[in-house]
């Protein structure tokens, strides 16, 4: 299971993203570093879903910022306040009560970043990295969590010293939307993210050698223990402001599309137009299960069609 520490913070500087109608601080924590926050707008769940997706991708190996949850003061809080009001125009109201105790998840702040402006130079620059095979882990993990705001702007590559590392930002649109309505919708949806030209592209070019890592986190998916799925739902339930029925309808995400995501990954082979081979012998299939069969049935009249 992935542990996370409370660290008290001040905020440095907020960023309005204002297309999106939303904005995001930088926080100092008390021990020096820096952590970026977004903020929920009413109704919304973007903080929670940072949380979940970075949980999950520390779980099964994919390259993941460092994360903590932030303490902000009353005044820290007021600060964001003051800015959402003074920007009534631009951004929706916040829900900041959906924090119990002022509590927002971050993820670390990177400095010295290379820049990726064309598709053409996303993999010559991801083959330069120290961790390039874990750049495959997006495929699967977007599919299962149905992150919709995968662009190119969403791939980050961090430089430590002489070394690059790749890593994986940015997942405020979990579920189809940041509100969760989507969630009774999607829940037995396992088909590639064709939503846009971008995702052809990213499937474009993955070929034999990366399909293997693809299918190789699809099975660590599909290895997601109940352990750290209930931690989860636990730390949700404490840290911030949901319904029962809201945990039930994450839990039954996380629990039941897991087991599934190797077949379905083997399913969703002809979505990579470049990859010949077509199976790694990690599991068998059971092409005709759906997450219904693994959801509690107190469940059943909540989120199933």
């Amino acid at each position: 299971m992935v542990d996370y520490e409370i660290l008290e913070a001040t905020l440095r500087h907020i960023e309005p993203n204002v297309p999106n109608g939303k904005f995001s601080v930088i926080a100092e924590s008390a021990d020096g570093r820096y952590f970026q926050i977004k903020f929920c707008e009413v109704g919304g769940r973007h903080n929670i879903n940072e949380f979940i997706a970075h949980y999950v991708g520390k779980e099964i190996g994919a390259p993941m910022i460092d994360g903590a949850f932030l303490e902000l003061s009353d005044q820290e809080i007021e600060k964001v306040i003051r800015f959402s009001k003074t920007h009534s125009g631009i951004f929706r109201d916040l829900d900041l009560s959906i924090s119990k105790g002022h509590l927002f998840f971050g993820v670390q702040w990177e400095k010295d970043t290379v820049d990726i402006k064309e598709e053409s130079e996303l993999m010559p620059k991801v083959l330069k990295t120290t961790n390039k095979n874990t750049f495959y882990s997006l495929y699967p993990f977007d599919q299962f969590m149905k992150n919709y705001d995968r662009h190119l702007g969403n791939h980050l590559i961090v430089k430590y010293a002489n070394t690059m590392y790749y890593r994986l930002i940015d997942f405020d649109r979990l579920f189809g939307q940041t509100d969760w309505s989507a969630i009774p919708l999607l829940i037995n949806d396992f088909g590639c993210l064709n939503l846009k030209d971008y995702h052809r592209f990213l499937y474009s070019i993955v070929k034999n050698d990366g399909h293997d890592h693809v299918l190789r986190y699809s099975y660590n998916i599909s290895m997601l223990h109940s352990d750290a799925i209930a931690d989860i739902i636990q730390t949700i339930s404490q840290v911030y402001t949901v319904s029962q029925n809201e945990l039930d309808m994450i839990h039954a995400w996380l629990s039941g599309r897991s087991r599934l995501m190797y077949d379905k990954c083997l399913e969703n082979n002809d979505c990579f137009v470049n990859v010949k081979q077509k199976r790694l012998n990690v599991c068998s299939s059971t092409p005709d299960q759906k997450v219904s069969t693994y959801i509690d049935t107190r469940l059943s009249n909540t989120i199933m069609p």
